[in-house]
């Protein structure tokens, strides 16, 4: 049974019986035999809220308590989604970090190569010097010849005065 379906027990629709007023009460009189109070006319008893009446009540709170569940879900969704916006943003900065992290390793160990590749050009240099010199060193030495003499190819860097 639907809202539009919605009958009271004399078959009246609901949303027409909502718009009109209730009876006016009688005096109940001490003929009749009836309590003290009020009766109304046609036989009408008013006794609480009808069957119909209590189901669309519970129908109603339950509505209400979902609502409330629902507002709370939607609350808790906004503040998982605000969350989930501030984990990403800041893992997006930590990796941005990390790539420029990895860019200044990779030009650095660009530079040392370049340097390691010059220090063993110097050291194969050197080393060839060193055998050089250790085969001088090796080589038998002319007699009476020594070897902590200038030769006499050496001349001074400046021209000597000359006497005459």
């Amino acid at each position: 049974m639907g809202k539009a379906g919605a009958e009271w027990a004399d078959g009246t629709p609901m949303a027409a019986s909502l718009s009109r007023p209730l009876p006016a009460p009688c005096e109940a009189s001490s003929q009749e035999g009836g309590a003290r109070g009020f009766l109304y006319p046609a036989g009408l008893r008013v006794t609480g809220p009808g069957r119909l009446e209590r189901a669309y009540r519970r129908r109603i709170a339950r509505l209400e308590e979902s609502l409330g569940e629902r507002e709370e879900d939607c609350r808790r969704a906004a503040h998982e989604l605000e969350l989930a916006g501030l984990i990403e943003r800041g893992t997006a900065r930590h990796a941005d970090r990390l790539e420029s992290e990895l860019e200044r390793v990779r030009s650095q160990a660009s530079r040392l190569l370049v340097t390691l590749g010059a220090m063993q050009r110097e050291n194969e240099q050197l080393r060839s010097k060193l055998e050089r010199a250790q085969a001088r060193l090796a080589a038998p030495s002319r007699e009476g010849a020594r070897p902590s003499t200038p030769s006499r190819r050496w001349r001074l860097p400046f021209p000597r005065s000359r006497k005459r």
